[in-house]
């Protein structure tokens, strides 16, 4: 699935960028971001969603960033 949408949506946001890293050697690539100092997972799902794991992220943080994602223009009708 193609990251570069929503990568450029992301930086045009909230000002993050965009890291893939492998958790093994032959495994795939796990996409996150840092925001505010909290590392933010991005889980992409078959039908071509993503999702952000908000798990383990601050409350405030989570709401920080909720709020961003709701104004932009980036995100509005997807």
């Amino acid at each position: 699935m193609p990251m570069e949408p929503l990568t450029k949506a992301l930086q045009s946001t909230l000002g993050v960028r965009i890291q893939a890293k492998r958790k093994w050697l032959f495994g795939r690539k796990h996409h996150s971001f840092l925001f505010m100092g909290e590392q933010v997972q991005i889980c992409l799902l078959e039908n071509g969603d993503a999702t952000f794991d908000l798990g383990l992220v601050d409350d405030e943080i989570r709401e920080t960033l909720l709020e961003h994602l709701r104004t932009s223009l980036e995100f509005e009708g997807r």
